[in-house]
């Protein structure tokens, strides 16, 4: 009998799946939402030199970082990364982090997403390099504004001090290039001897949105990214309740922050 899969929390956005024989995938290499958050709206700007991190601004009761945008990733090294076989893409919006994977650690593995998801995430890799990473972004105001708590500037700079430089258009280019679009229902072979087998179906969440069905020695599992997770003032996530599902088409594995996981049974 072929041992149960397990499934790893890399971050609100990303979770791993292991299966008998070494494979490992990711739904998702997201982006940590909250971060997004976070950063002055095109802001050019990055610390002055020397500087252990950027200043803050206020806009109404929200402060931001003047900063050029940095990416929290998934809890996923280097070294992981390289080990991992293939990414399962449920969205466009899911794809904003994924050159930094791709482009920027030795993942070798394949991605795949829906034709649609790929053609919309492109552009949006490719406009949020250009917004972020652009030598011509206009800065804000250097006007003059009371300075931000000690609270809140010591947790601005931490947030600024786990993400990432932005990709440059480059390297969005080369990661849409990587990505294999597929279509619903469509099956992808993940390993050589066709024991773990993928397929994308409708998700009804977004344009080219997908839920994926990986199959593995005769057990066939749900992947569904929950849209429910999205980022408030405090930072933490506001969850909806769990999905009603039928307990005669699933049966509930695991619920993560924006990954939920089920299992088919028969009827």
């Amino acid at each position: 009998m072929a041992a149960e899969p397990t499934f790893l929390h890399r971050g609100t956005c990303c979770t791993e799946l292991r299966v008998q024989g070494g494979v490992r995938l990711l739904l998702d290499y997201g982006a940590e939402p909250a971060c997004l958050l976070h950063y002055w709206p095109l802001c050019a700007d990055g610390p002055p030199v020397g500087a252990p991190g950027p200043s803050c601004i206020q806009q109404k009761d929200w402060w931001h970082l003047r900063s050029r945008t940095r990416l929290a990733l998934p809890d996923l090294g280097p070294a992981e990364a390289s080990a991992i076989s293939a990414v399962l893409v449920s969205s466009a919006e899911a794809m904003l982090a994924l050159p930094l994977l791709t482009e920027r650690t030795g993942f070798r593995g394949a991605v795949y997403a829906t034709y649609a998801a790929l053609q919309l995430g492109t552009q949006l890799m490719l406009e949020f390099a250009r917004m972020h990473g652009g030598a011509d972004a206009a800065p804000p105001s250097d006007a003059p504004g009371p300075a931000a708590p000690a609270p809140v500037s010591a947790y601005l700079h931490s947030v600024w001090a786990r993400g990432l430089p932005t990709y440059t258009e480059l390297e969005a280019r080369s990661c849409a290039a990587r990505v294999a679009a597929v279509s619903y229902a469509q099956s992808v072979r993940l390993s050589p001897d066709a024991s773990l087998v993928a397929a994308a179906y409708p998700s009804g969440i977004s344009i080219g949105g997908a839920s994926w069905s990986v199959e593995t020695y005769g057990a066939r599992y749900a992947l569904v990214a929950d849209p429910a997770c999205v980022p408030t003032p405090s930072g933490g996530p506001v969850l909806n309740a769990a999905r009603q599902v039928d307990p005669a088409l699933f049966v509930h594995l695991s619920l993560y922050l924006s990954i939920e996981i089920y299992r088919y049974i028969d009827i």
